[in-house]
């Protein structure tokens, strides 16, 4: 949904509240979406880092692969 038609459903007074309550929406959704798809990597790439010995810097160098 637009910002411009969010905005027509409440009062003016409230239309920093409804725009700011979208963006922390969007924002926070993106946040999840983000995490959820980071969730099989990181799995693949612990397997990995464990069978490389459990090293920070070799975590790191399976992920730059």
């Amino acid at each position: 949904m637009s910002y411009a038609a969010l905005l027509r459903e409440f009062p003016a007074h409230l239309a920093g509240r409804v725009s700011t309550g979208l963006a922390l929406a969007i924002f926070a959704g993106a946040f999840v979406v983000q995490y959820g798809f980071g969730l099989p990597f990181e799995k693949v790439t612990d397997k990995e880092a464990t069978a490389a010995g459990n090293n920070a810097m070799r975590r790191h160098a399976c992920w730059m692969r």
